[in-house]
């Protein structure tokens, strides 16, 4: 899945091989599966985390968990349930 930004507004997406349309732009993609989720930068930008971790961190992106807090710009998205995109 990829959150994305049209105008003012944010909307969730899937992930495709396809470009996005121009008034599309992409902000974080989502990647995981049943049990683990991750939050990795939707462009060629890096994508910027303040979170409290460890130095020996092996893999990229950050792995997401319940009550985590995303702050996207003036936005702010807190994860209230992991799920599939074949469960939606």
């Amino acid at each position: 899945m990829v959150l994305v930004r049209q105008g003012n507004d944010t909307l969730l997406m899937p992930d495709t091989t396809e470009p996005l349309p121009e008034q599309f732009q992409p902000l974080v993609k989502f990647r995981g599966n049943e049990t683990n989720w991750a939050v990795e930068s939707g462009s060629e930008e890096s994508l910027w985390k303040v979170v409290q971790t460890s130095k020996e961190e092996k893999t990229p992106g950050y792995k997401l968990s319940e009550g985590d807090v995303i702050k996207l710009g003036r936005m702010k998205y807190k994860v209230k349930e992991l799920r599939t995109w074949a469960d939606m």
